[in-house]
């Protein structure tokens, strides 16, 4: 059953794999994919994955954002929001920012939460030079 996000989201699809299919490989996309088959491989995808409650995935994701109300095995990369709907079951491990988890579902796995956008870094500074240490270097004046 679609819920209202997922009836909104369901206009952006741009493929499905439907219950009764299978599909094993890499699929790199834009937008938005539901999974209602069976999915072996890897996903890549700057959009969302949504696995419908009749899929059976064995796979890598990263997504930005991941609903999942069937079963998952695998390693999972949110790198926004993942959202883990009543009856779904994940087996792996988890990399999110955001992760919801309804009552009813099974997930026997790891989380790590990370921020949704990595810190920068900055570059190293030398440390500034006290007085002492400079008059010390400096030439003498005699």
């Amino acid at each position: 059953m679609l819920t209202k996000k997922d009836k909104q989201q369901k206009d952006d699809i741009v493929g499905l794999l439907g219950n009764g299919t299978s599909f094993e490989g890499i699929l790199k996309f834009k937008g938005t994919v539901r999974i209602d088959g069976n999915f072996t491989g890897e996903i890549d995808t700057s959009g969302m994955v949504i696995i419908g409650n009749t899929a059976l995935v064995n796979a890598q994701i990263h997504a930005e954002n991941i609903i999942i109300h069937g079963e998952m095995h695998g390693e999972v990369n949110a790198h926004k929001r993942l959202e883990l709907k009543a009856g779904g079951k994940l087996f792996g491990n988890v990399k999110t920012s955001s992760l919801t988890i309804e009552n009813g579902v099974i997930f026997n796995g790891h989380c790590q939460m990370v921020r949704e956008e990595p810190r920068k870094l900055r570059e190293a500074e030398p440390p500034p030079q006290s007085a002492e240490t400079s008059e010390a270097s400096g030439p003498s004046k005699a």
